[in-house]
Parts: C-alpha cells; structure tokens; sequence
C-alpha cells in the first residue's frame, strides 16, 4: 500500500500532497485481486477525496467483498461528488448491514433532499439504522428536528400538519411570544410554540435553548425549535398506513 502520512500531531496524521503517481496508482489497486488492498485504496482514494477515484470507486459499490464496497461508500461520501446518488441510492439494498449503514452516512453528505424519504424507509425496514440515518439526516436539519422527524416516520402520523386549528394558535404566537418574555408559564408556551408556532418564534426559542439557565426550559427550547424546523420537511413522512 502507498505509505501517503509524513508523521502525525496529536495522534492525527499528517497527509502528504499527493502526486498524479499516488492517484493511479491507488486507482490500480482499486482493481486489485487482494480484497484487502482495494479496500484499502478506497479508503485512501475518500481520505484525499481524489475526484478522479468517483467513477472506480462507483464500480467499486459492486464488490464481491463486503469491505471494499463499504469503504467505497465512505469515499464516496467524502468526496461529496452527487454522480454518486443513484449508486448510493442503489447499495441502500445491500445484504450487508454494515454496508448500508457506510450508504446511509454517506447519502447524508451529498446534500440532496431526495434523500430524505429513501433514509426514513430504512428506518421503516431496520429499526437498527436508526443512528445513522440521524447522522445523515442532521445535515439537512438540526438534531432535534432530525429526531422529530424520524418519531413522526415511525408513528406514520404527520403530528405538524396544517389545520385550521393550527392557522388559528398561529395568530396567537405574538401573544404567547409576549407572555414569554413576561415569564409567564414559560414551559406550557414553549411547547405549544413548538405544537403550533410559526418560525417567527425561532429566534426566542434558539435564545431560550442556548441561554437559559433553567435546563428543563432549555430541553423544552430545544424541543420546540426543532419542531417548528421540522414542519419544512413533514412532507417526507412516509404515508399513514390503512387500517
């Protein structure tokens, strides 16, 4: 294998620039006949995210070894290149858990909504893959909008839908914002903020989650603010199932 580390700080290595030599030469062992040595330059091909390494490393999701097509996706993840989404969207079939797991990060870093729904699916199949696909979809939303978004997939309820109900405790958000700042009944006006606000509260509820000194009005914040983040993608919550 290329030795590409010149020494490391801190435990992290150093990475040398790497040559047109180096690149065609990790593009060689793409194809080599040792497991171990494709996997490997998969791995060094994402580390150095060499752009010309997408279309081996996209051959590459088509292994026979379970390593090089995982360590293929991890690159492929890395280099942010979107030729890779069909592909990627293709190994989410993959008989290897641990392999879909690598697809679902990776889907994650391409920065394409058409994700979205593909990623709560797989939640839907393995219940198992629900960490990653919280890694991945974080890169769309916050955390806990992230979160929310997977309970309400889960419960195949679409629990932030308009209403007529929800237009009306919308007009109300200036008033509850008001009683906020007053200090009254900050956790019951938190969460109906987070229920039936608009963004308009954002701004209060990111001060109130990142300033509090109150941790539980602090988690309510937190709560609530990705709630109403949530909302722009309740659009990708899997159907409610018959019955």
């Amino acid at each position: 294998m290329l030795n590409l580390k010149i020494g490391s700080i801190c435990g992290k290595p150093i990475l040398r620039e790497i040559t047109f030599g180096d690149k065609q030469g990790l593009l060689n062992l793409l194809a080599h006949r040792k497991s171990r040595l494709r996997w490997n330059a998969a791995n060094e091909i994402g580390k150095y995210k060499i752009e010309e390494g997408v279309d081996a490393l996209i051959v590459a999701l088509q292994d026979s070894h379970w390593l090089v097509r995982l360590h293929a996706a991890k690159a492929l993840g890395k280099t942010g290149n979107r030729k890779a989404l069909e592909p990627l969207k293709e190994r989410l079939k993959d008989d290897c858990p641990y392999v879909q797991r690598r697809v679902i990060v990776a889907l994650g870093k391409l920065g394409d909504e058409s994700v979205i729904p593909l990623l709560l699916n797989a939640i839907q199949a393995d219940e198992k893959m629900r960490f990653y696909v919280l890694n991945a979809l974080s890169n769309f939303m916050g955390n806990y909008a992230a979160f929310g978004l997977i309970k309400a997939s889960r419960e195949n309820t679409k629990i932030w839908k308009s209403s007529s109900s929800l237009i009306k405790v919308n007009l109300l958000s200036p008033t509850l914002l008001f009683l906020l700042k007053l200090g009254y009944f900050k956790e019951n006006i938190i969460k109906a903020l987070g229920d039936y606000g608009d963004e308009g509260a954002l701004k209060d509820l990111e001060w109130l989650a990142m300033n509090s000194r109150n941790r539980f009005i602090r988690q309510y914040a937190y709560q609530s603010f990705g709630k109403i983040q949530c909302r722009k993608f309740e659009k990708y919550i899997p159907c409610q199932k018959a019955g």
